[in-house]
């Protein structure tokens, strides 16, 4: 509709209270487009909206439960409220439901984008917050998997890094440090210096 196509654009310009506005009309002529939800949710989580973002979430996933971008999105929202256990739920049926497909995470350079989710973006997430949880084995399949759906993407190498030496093989972690460092991956300097030193 002219709603929602307005409302995209202004999205896109970071004219989130008015996209917001234009969703809204759009989710009037269109009360069953579960995408209208999730996108209007993006809008109301660039505004720390959380709750409102939450609701939209939800909503999408009512009408279709295997909307996997929804799913992402509200296990990312519940991470940053530190909710893990509800964190890693919702990224482990977004994971389930991604398709396969890498090397397209250059789509989601920032946290407001939500058209597109890589699967190996779902699982690296979700294998550092089980890290977290202290839930180690699983946290393992899951960086292991996103390292096998992309080689490149650095965030799995750091978190695996620190799983091993959290578990205490640190040496063992070093490797997947220094991967993460030459894939670009700053964070992982300083893990490295403080684990080549134990």
């Amino acid at each position: 509709t002219i709603h929602s196509s307005r409302a995209m654009a202004k999205y896109l310009q970071g004219d989130f209270i008015g996209a917001i506005q234009d969703y809204s009309k759009a989710i009037l002529e269109m009360p069953q487009n579960q995408n209208l939800y999730t996108l209007r949710g993006g809008a109301y989580e660039a505004l720390n909206k959380e709750r409102e973002a939450e609701a939209d979430f939800i909503k999408t996933l009512e009408l279709d439960p295997n909307h996997y971008i929804a799913s992402y999105r509200l296990g990312m929202l519940y991470s940053r409220r530190k909710e893990l256990e509800k964190a890693v739920k919702w990224l482990k049926i977004s994971f389930e439901k991604a398709p396969d497909l890498s090397n397209l995470d250059h789509v989601i350079k920032d946290r407001n984008n939500i058209l597109f989710v890589g699967k190996q973006v779902v699982a690296g997430n979700a294998g550092n917050f089980l890290m977290q949880l202290g839930r180690f084995d699983e946290s393992m399949e899951y960086v292991d998997a996103a390292i096998q759906i992309e080689p490149n993407y650095p965030n799995p190498y750091f978190v695996k890094g620190l799983l091993l030496a959290q578990i205490g093989r640190p040496k063992e972690g070093i490797p997947y440090l220094e991967k993460a460092v030459s894939l670009g991956y700053t964070p992982a300097v300083q893990a490295l210096n403080m684990i080549k030193m134990m």
